[in-house]
């Protein structure tokens, strides 16, 4: 009696799509401290950067504190732009968000008539924050 054995490879493909969303957050951490007597911040030189190095951060600041209040990140990413525009503007560099907020809100409210200061101080501030290393 014969007996025959065959041994093969059985080849098979799949293609499945995965969809979710990839998270990447850095912690810069400074020490920084309030001059009493000017109340300007002190420490080392602000942070450079525009608005696409922090906006995986704008995106999140806007997941935390705004999305459940029904707005789109798209209605709040002109208020972080604005932010961060501000911050490398010479008119405001070396200076605090309490001596320039009113010519921001001037400025603000003539370049987007209609969209409330008060609705978005908090996510130009910070734009303005990022760019600046304040707060």
């Amino acid at each position: 009696m014969v007996e025959e054995v065959v041994v093969g490879k059985e080849v098979s493909e799949r293609v499945q799509s995965v969809n979710d969303v990839v998270r990447k957050g850095e912690v810069d951490v400074e020490q920084l401290g309030t001059n009493r007597t000017t109340g300007t911040m002190t420490g080392s030189a602000p942070r450079t950067g525009t608005y696409d190095d922090y906006a995986a951060d704008f995106r999140s600041d806007w997941q935390t504190n705004y999305s459940r209040a029904g707005g789109r990140y798209e209605d709040y990413e002109p208020a972080y732009r604005y932010g961060t525009t501000l911050a490398s503007d010479e008119r405001y560099r070396n200076r605090n968000w309490n001596d320039i907020e009113a010519d921001a809100r001037r400025d603000w409210e003539t370049r987007y008539p209609g969209s409330t200061w008060e609705r978005f101080k908090a996510a130009v501030r910070h734009g303005w924050d990022r760019i600046t290393g304040q707060r």
